[in-house]
């Protein structure tokens, strides 16, 4: 089946989809650094019991992945 869009041109916000993503991951790293050096892991999860790291990825998933059928309903594929 061959994908024909009748607007080809928001394609081009896909690098912004990219960029969300690298962000987000970037972000994730910068939160997750952040925690090790505020205390060791056993203080941690005393201090913080509920604390996840697979809640925030997820969301960061979910929203990049948001933003690439937008940006894909955008093009108005036929």
């Amino acid at each position: 089946m061959i994908a024909i869009f009748q607007n080809p041109d928001a394609m081009f916000w896909f690098p912004a989809v990219i960029a969300a993503g690298v962000l987000a991951w970037w972000g994730l790293r910068r939160r997750s650094r952040a925690i090790r050096r505020f205390a060791d892991v056993p203080l941690m999860r005393r201090l913080a019991p509920g604390l996840s790291t697979f809640r925030p990825a997820l969301r960061a998933v979910i929203c990049v992945s948001a933003l690439a059928m937008v940006v894909l309903a955008l093009a108005d594929p036929r």
